[in-house]
């Protein structure tokens, strides 16, 4: 069952069902960016390279690495990483 997009959760058209935060992404961009890659977990498969709707996360030189500049704190990418290498410190 898809829910309404104010409910909790919504189906997101390409990447299926995304949990909503407490946080608007218009509050989060106040706050600074505190995401990091472990470079030891990471294995390049690129999936918060693809799922980022700003598109800061790249690979360069054979490493993911994240705009800080231009994040949005949304999350999606901590949470999409299937070996759990992007963490929030």
């Amino acid at each position: 069952m898809v829910k309404k997009r104010s409910d909790s959760i919504y189906a997101d058209a390409n990447f299926g069902p995304v949990q909503k935060s407490n946080l608007s992404l218009k509050n989060r961009s106040n706050l600074k960016c505190n995401i990091i890659v472990d470079k030891s977990l990471c294995t390049l498969c690129k999936t918060c390279v693809l799922v980022c709707p700003e598109n800061t996360i790249k690979e360069s030189k054979k490493q993911i690495t994240i705009d800080k500049k231009f994040c949005k704190m949304c999350l999606i990418c901590l949470e999409e990483c299937p070996r759990k290498a992007i963490k929030q410190i």
